[in-house]
């Protein structure tokens, strides 16, 4: 079924087989730069091999290359954390969420940019023809859903509808601000109309205040409810939007008991992406883990790497999941790089590399050379770091440099993100004459201020007010609630050009820009942020039925320039990873009432250890472990094999085999070598035996006629120097034997019996030499008569070896004989060589002279290098062995050892329970503390309720009791400067002696965790509890002075914190109905202005 390009949707049951996606494609030319021109994009992802997978022209690779490295000219085969309440391998979708920078404008697939949303009304209205068709008995079709919009709705919005309605859960993947909460509207339509209730979660308060009045507009003030655990606002409600800890609770009550969820027919997982969230990533999981399989999940995410994995695992703890991934955004972006003189795309205009422009030219290296740094460079590898930050800071544009591009460009409205609150409101303050306002718009913004001043006097930040009348303004978690929501309002309205924001704003909430500014995302003093926030924080970009395209400006910092922006986004994103930890109130709630020892009670109202784990073991974690687990196995098998083959004498590394074929290149040739020589032996050992054989017959043969001249050569034994002379030979030992063998170097050898001739040389002396010295054998004028007078000289000679092979000469002359022997060149009448000995002549000077060529060629070669080589690669496979022995030893061992995560855990988590008093150690049934702890939220519930049991807490005034509840929720100590000009809100000492003595129990409490390898903080900082309990007593905002000691916005939320540690204590069990008096008492008198939160119209 044809989908489009840009949807995937797999269908996933219980429990789905997770593969690699290793298939094929092949990328067409020039095809990604149209994708990116029309604002699509071609995904690397993984699927499901063997599911029902629907995608048409989806592009499925390897997941290890990134967006930018599939595209190509040829045609290519494809193989702030602390700031809110959480924290701030196709592995890889590089730019995927995002158009590049490019000349054509038009935006295909997409809605027109000037289709209207329809309004809340007019939704509503439609919502309630829905309910009425329901109420008559027609079923509800996706159709329906679809009708309640006026516009046309994107294929992965209509394709989640059709998921739900099936009665399957949905895992939606897309990019930010593509329209993923339309699928929630429609599925808590679908939840109304039936008559059934529907949970909606959010990671944030001020994304669930907004979500809450929203939702009051579509569906009404009757129907919709919020719980944030300071704030119950018609909590029975169908529609109820709550804290992912009240969910999981709600969860952990239903277990054995359907009926308390009875009518409960969806819940959304808003942001779902938030379970890789170090702090409260735990209690996503276990949502997802303890909510009754009935129920339809509808998880929604930004675009993230490894959506499959996370649908997988809701698909086998929970049941069938449907995967939805889109990568195309209905208003694609362009991205750009702002320098001090210009503004400039980041890409080429295919959008397939960095544009070149952006690039260190010598104009730029002049401008270092300029500054007089260690000296001139005179190439940009010898740059220094020094000398390139020098290059990039005069680089870097003031912040009226970029707005001023921006404004030429009609870029605004924007998003400006910094990575600090403190730069936030230096910005702010940097811009206060910016008069980005018409005189209309300036009018607005005083009427609205002077509104909101009447409404929240104290809620006013002072310092901003004159930038907000510029059009310019900050949004961080150092703001009040009440002040972020109003510039929120101004910012959807149009009448803030320009908001200077922290990462957290990127998550979910709705302040729509045409562009988004990131500057000193990772400056070299910056705290670093994941690619995921940064592209997230980019994908605020774009607004929807407004612009036809949406801009992200990144500022050129001294320490990074658009080499490094172009490398991390092409690095693409981050896959979601397991947080699970287990926890107290875990533990608590899953062992409640499970007595396993007791037989009174019935299996639904008991929870045995057996099911507990099984609950555990079911963590995302263990999901993507256990695919680990097979992958460690694989690549056991995989190393060994490795290392089969390189203990056989073959290389698997590149470098070794570079090296190798250079050896076995040396090696060829000098087997070559080896051969011709064997060859050339072969052919002169023939050619020797013809030629001796010849030589002996033919001096037998002339010596009964006459005395035969020879032609002989030799070494002298102490010079070397080569001797050729004739000689008259006259005497021949009888037969002159000799033996033709070969020596110790394979080569022909002649051994003569004795020195076989004896003659008369052309110099007069008498010379003894055996056959193998002659060359050639000659004719002479000397009858046979004469060699018996010749012969009678011999009896005194003395003879001495002057040559190789014994060649003797007599120490004297020879006497008169009446002729002379001729000289070597005078000789004539040479005995003709027969044919056969001419052949094998020949055939071994050919040999010879090939033999030499070879020999050059070889020579040519260095063998010393080869003889490095060939030690430097046998050493390479020797280390690459041990290192993959000791690999494979590691990954035995992690597997030998390996057991679900979190059971461990889980079972220290237990014994200190025991250890505590909360739980019976021979019945696990819980006690009065476990039970107190069990019904509490907190980081740590056991140190909550060992402080809320105290006695000492009834006898405390409201205020006290919120100076204490202060004490317990304070995140981490913090200093409080000291300042001889304002007033320190000290505690009064009944806090403080509290504190004392509560001292030794969280002493105690952390050796106890100690003891078990366990950490929990156990919060107890009184020095922000004076001024908590103060503003309990009733002190206003303006006289507290806080903004001398920390943001408003910490306070408010410290504030926030304790009213909600405070409303949760009238409902504790063991609790004493006095201290619940008194807790109720102290939250309501500090539930006030200017900390009280948004939530409603």
């Amino acid at each position: 079924m044809a989908l489009g390009p840009d949807i995937r949707v797999s269908t996933l049951h219980s429990p789905p087989i997770l593969r690699r996606a290793v298939a094929p494609c092949t990328l067409r030319r020039g095809y990604a730069g149209n994708l990116l021109r029309r604002g699509g994009f071609v995904g690397l992802t993984r699927h499901w091999r063997g599911n029902a997978v629907r995608d048409e022209n989806a592009i499925a690779g390897k997941g290890e290359k990134s967006m930018l490295g599939a595209f190509s000219e040829e045609d290519e085969d494809c193989s702030d954390g602390s700031e809110e309440e959480s924290s701030g391998e196709e592995e890889d979708f590089g730019f995927g969420e995002f158009r590049f920078a490019s000349d054509d404008g038009a935006e295909e697939g997409a809605d027109d940019a000037s289709e209207e949303l329809d309004s809340f009304a007019e939704r509503a209205r439609r919502i309630d023809d829905l309910c009425a068709k329901v109420a008559q008995g027609k079923q509800i079709s996706s159709a329906d859903l679809i009708g309640l919009y006026s516009f046309r709705l994107d294929k992965f919005q209509r394709l989640a509808i059709e998921g739900f309605l099936k009665g399957s859960s949905v895992v939606v993947s897309a990019p930010t601000s593509s329209g993923k909460t339309l699928i929630a509207e429609a599925a808590a339509a679908a939840t109304l109309a039936k008559c059934k209730r529907l949970f909606y979660t959010t990671p944030l308060k001020a994304l669930s205040n907004q979500k809450f009045r929203d939702f009051r507009k579509i569906f009404g003030d009757s129907s919709v409810g919020l719980l944030t655990g300071d704030v119950s606002i018609n909590r029975d409600a169908p529609i109820v939007i709550m804290t992912t800890e009240i969910m999981r609770n709600k969860f952990y009550l239903s277990a054995g008991n359907e009926d308390v969820l009875q009518d409960l027919d969806v819940v959304v997982l808003d942001e779902i992406h938030y379970i890789s969230d170090l702090t409260r990533g735990t209690v996503w999981e276990e949502t997802v883990i303890y909510c009754p399989k009935r129920i339809k999940l509808v998880c929604l995410s930004a675009t993230i790497a490894n959506p499959d994995e996370l649908a997988g695992w809701i698909a086998k703890v929970h049941g069938p999941t449907e995967l939805i991934t889109s990568y195309r955004r209905p208003v694609p972006l362009t991205w750009h790089i702002s320098r001090r003189s210009q503004m400039l795309p980041l890409l080429n205009e295919k959008g397939t590399a960095i544009n070149r422009k952006l690039l260190i030219d010598k104009k730029q290296l002049e401008e270092v050379n300029s500054r007089k740094i260690r000296g001139r460079i005179s190439t940009l590898e010898k740059m220094t770091e020094e000398q390139l930050q020098v290059l990039l800071r005069v680089q870097v544009p003031r912040i009226s440099d970029t707005l001023k591009q921006m404004v030429e460009r009609t870029m605004l409205p924007a998003i400006w993100f910094i990575l600090s609150r403190r730069r936030c409101d230096e910005a702010v303050q940097y811009l206060q004459h910016a008069n980005l306002l018409a005189e209309d718009e300036f009018q607005q913004i005083d009427l609205a201020l002077k509104s909101f001043r009447e409404q929240y006097p104290d809620a006013i930040r002072e310092a901003a007010v004159r930038p907000l009348y510029q059009g310019v303004a900050a949004h961080h978690a150092g703001c009040l609630p009440l002040w972020k929501s109003f510039i929120e309002e101004l910012f959807q309205k149009g009448l803030v050009k320009v908001v200077f924001a922290t990462e957290t704003l990127a998550a979910g909430i709705n302040m729509p820009a045409r562009t988004t500014v990131l500057s000193s995302f990772s400056g070299k003093y910056q705290r670093r942020i994941s690619a995921n926030v940064v592209l997230q924080m980019a994908g605020r970009a774009g607004r929807r039925g407004i612009d036809k395209e949406g801009h992200v400006v990144v500022v050129q910092t001294p320490f990074r320039g658009p080499e490094e922006c172009y490398k991390m986004l092409r690095t693409g994103l981050e896959p979601l990873v397991s947080q699970f930890t287990a926890t107290y109130g875990m533990a608590l709630n899953l062992l409640e009432d499970s007595a396993v020892e007791s037989e009174t009670l019935s299996s639904e109202q008991r929870q045995s250890f057996g099911e507990a784990r099984s609950l555990i073991e079911q963590s995302f974690g263990n999901y993507i472990g256990s695919e680990i687990l097979t992958g460690a196995r694989a690549k056991m098998v995989q190393i060994s094999s490795e290392i089969e083959t390189l203990e056989s004498g073959q290389s698997t590394d590149s470098l070794s085999k570079l090296y190798e074929e250079k050896i076995n290149e040396f090696n060829k040739m000098r087997e070559k070598v080896e051969t011709q020589e064997r060859k050339e032996r072969s052919l002169r050992f023939k050619f020797e035996r013809h030629r001796l054989s010849f030589l002996q017959s033919q001096l037998k043969q002339l010596s009964l006629e006459q005395v035969p001249y020879v032609l002989l050569t030799y070494e002298d034994i102490n010079t070397g120097e080569g001797h050729t002379l004739s000689v008259a030979v006259f005497h021949m030992t009888e037969n002159n034997p000799f033996i033709l063998g070969v020596n110790e170097n394979h080569e022909p050898k002649v051994e003569d019996m004795d020195a076989s001739f004896i003659g008369v040389g052309c110099d007069s002396f008498l010379y003894r030499f055996p056959l193998k010295v002659v060359r050639k054998v000659y004719r002479s004028t000397i009858g046979a008569e004469e060699r018996t007078a010749l012969k009678s000289n011999l009896a005194d000679v003395q003879w001495e070896i002057v040559g190789n092979d014994n060649v003797s000469r007599c120490q004297s002359s020879f006497p008169p004989h009446g002729y002379e022997v001729p000289v070597p060149n005078t000789l004539t009448s040479e005995c003709a060589m027969p044919e056969e000995l001419v052949t094998a002549e020949k055939l071994l000077l050919m040999q010879q002279r090939s033999l030499g060529k070879w020999s050059r060629r070889l020579a040519e070669i260095d063998e010393v290098e080869i003889d490095n080589l060939v030690a430097k690669v046998k050493q390479m496979r020797e280390e690459k062995v041990a290192r993959l022995k000791a690999k494979l030893e590691r990954i035995g061992k992690r597997i030998k050892g390996m057991q679900p995560s979190g059971w461990k855990e889980f079972l220290q988590v237990v014994k200190i329970l025991k250890d505590a008093g909360a739980m019976d150690r021979n019945t696990h049934k819980l006690l009065p503390l476990g039970e107190i702890a069990r019904a509490i939220r907190g980081s740590n519930e056991l140190w909550l309720a060992i402080a809320l049991r105290d006695e000492a807490l009834l006898s405390l005034k409201p205020s006290e009791l919120a100076a204490v509840a202060a004490a317990l929720v304070t995140e981490s100590p913090k200093s409080i400067p000291d300042n001889e000009y304002r007033t320190i809100y000290e505690p009064s000492a009944v806090v403080k002696e509290w504190v004392e003595k509560m001292q030794s129990e969280r002493l105690w409490l952390y050796g106890l965790q100690e003891n078990h390898n366990v950490e929990f903080a156990c919060d107890l900082d009184p020095q922000l509890a004076g001024f908590v309990e103060a503003w309990a007593a009733g002190v206003n905002w303006k006289e507290l002075e806080i903004e001398d000691i920390m943001d408003e916005g910490d306070f408010a939320r410290l504030l926030r914190r304790t009213i909600d540690l405070l409303s949760q204590i009238p409902h504790l069990p063991h609790i004493d109905s006095e201290l619940s008096k008194i807790a109720k008492e102290a939250a309501r008198n500090m539930d006030r202005p200017p900390i009280s939160e948004p939530v409603g119209e």
